[in-house]
């Protein structure tokens, strides 16, 4: 294939990738989406971590392992590169704010940030340096990107008092290479499967964590003799096997004929074969959330790319607006609201016509929802 002249102009540039407070985390996929895009435009990728047995992943061109955060900053003063790309996520956004403070040629990715009360943060997850770093970051006056649409960066920058210019609308977008066909030919709306991939939250965690709503939910579902499967990557899945906190969920799937945990696989959508809907256990949050709704409406999460890579429409409840938005613009999948749930055989109602008709849909928005020059333009435009 021919080099463009805009490759061309890219080739030359290093990026250094710094994972979360410089360790990989073993949910976070988005770090090697965007280093699998980054290399196809022949740009020298560098990841740079901290050096232990759980987070030696290489996805990059080089790695180096340092020992400490402070040797990953005294790294990057001594080398020079053209872009930091540093993910980060909640719990580690003091590092990401130094980070931000120290270095002009960074862009941050970060996750979710849970404004909850300082009170109920703290007692949910025993620390609070989060709000001081989030702050801290968001005025740092670098590239922020973000799962979260502009209409959630409007509120931050009200909030703290900072331009909205400074955030980019960045999703973890589709990798091409991972497209599967749905081999669902034939829908049977009598027996419809729904899978819910990621992680799980415990049902002994507050209600401010979707343990409790998600788990009531799933019963609900199951209830109208629709099956629900749980597809969990290794990490998670041995902790919900051993921990009694998980202890429902296990009860559901050893007596429940509906409800199934399985054993996922990293970034493989082809595990998701035979299952008719991709579901999100965020979409199941309902009342308990409802004072802090802007933690999940204008998020659009990493599950989605799962799914889309899958081929499976989507069922999302209609508070989770921005995903709720692309599905009902793209006719992807189906828009529930709360009370639906006693009753959902009802939603699930298609015909084989009207499901072949959003999976062909699916497979025509991935296309554009997937990593190529124009979602990649804030990082980029970095480099010019």
């Amino acid at each position: 294939m021919r080099t463009s002249e805009k490759d061309l102009d890219l080739k030359n540039n290093k990026i250094i990738i710094v994972p979360p407070n410089g360790e990989n985390i073993a949910q976070d996929f988005a770090l090697q989406r965007i280093v699998s895009f980054l290399k196809s435009k022949n740009l020298k990728t560098y990841l740079l971590q901290i050096d232990n047995k759980y987070n030696n992943k290489m996805y990059t061109d080089y790695v180096i392992n340092v020992n400490s955060r402070n040797e990953i900053i005294d790294y990057l003063k001594r080398n020079d590169f053209d872009l930091i790309i540093h993910r980060s996520w909640m719990h580690r956004y003091a590092f990401a704010a130094e980070l931000a403070e120290e270095f002009d040629n960074i862009i941050v990715y970060i996750k979710d940030w849970h404004n909850y009360p300082k009170e109920k943060y703290k007692f949910i997850y025993k620390t609070e340096e989060d709000f001081l770093g989030i702050e801290k970051l968001f005025k740092s006056g670098k590239q922020i990107l973000t799962h979260f649409t502009d209409e959630q960066y409007k509120v931050w920058a009200e909030r703290y008092n900072i331009s909205g210019k400074y955030f980019s609308f960045f999703p973890e977008y589709c990798t091409k290479e991972n497209f599967c066909i749905n081999k669902q030919n034939q829908y049977d709306k009598y027996n419809p499967t729904l899978v819910m991939a990621g992680t799980l939250s415990a049902t002994s965690e507050p209600s401010l964590i979707p343990g409790k709503s998600f788990y009531r939910k799933v019963k609900e579902i199951t209830n109208c003799n629709i099956e629900v499967n749980v597809v969990l990557l290794s990490k998670f899945y041995d902790l919900v096997q051993t921990d009694d906190r998980y202890k429902d969920y296990m009860y559901e799937d050893m007596f429940n004929d509906y409800f199934s945990i399985k054993l996922g696989k990293e970034m493989d959508p082809t595990i998701l074969e035979g299952y008719d809907f991709g579901i999100f256990n965020d979409t199941f949050y309902g009342c308990e959330l409802i004072n802090y709704a802007e933690h999940y409406e204008y998020a659009v999460i990493s599950r989605l790319v799962l799914y889309l890579e899958a081929g499976l429409p989507i069922i999302v409840n209609k508070s989770m607006k921005a995903i709720a938005n692309i599905v009902k613009e793209h006719k992807i999948g189906i828009i529930f609201e709360d009370g639906d749930v006693v009753e959902f055989d009802k939603i699930i109602n298609l015909s084989q016509e009207n499901y072949k008709q959003m999976v062909e849909n699916v497979y025509t928005y991935r296309e554009i929802f997937s990593y190529n020059e124009e979602t990649m333009k804030p990082i980029l435009e970095m480099l010019k």
